[in-house]
């Protein structure tokens, strides 16, 4: 005979979801380590307005964020990798 054992699994009391900078500052935190590297490497700056340009986009390819960031202040785009 086959004994079915009954297990009570715990129940779930809450979830946070943080949207996309409602819990944590995401964008001051990017655009604090965007404005540090290109600072640290160009003469220039990357703005609020600049960065706001380039919320929601993918880094990678021609239409890519890190693009517009260098085509914007005028860097040549040799200064990034394939990767």
């Amino acid at each position: 005979m086959t004994t079915i054992e009954t297990v009570e699994k715990p129940s779930v009391s809450s979830v946070i979801f943080d949207l996309d900078g409602t819990l944590i500052d995401y964008e001051g935190a990017s655009n604090e380590a965007l404005r540090a590297v290109v600072e640290r490497h160009t003469q220039k700056t990357v703005s609020w307005d600049l960065h706001a340009e380039i919320v929601g986009r993918r880094p990678q390819g021609k239409d890519g964020w890190a693009h517009g960031i260098l085509s914007s202040l005028e860097i040549p785009d040799d200064v990034l990798s394939e990767e």
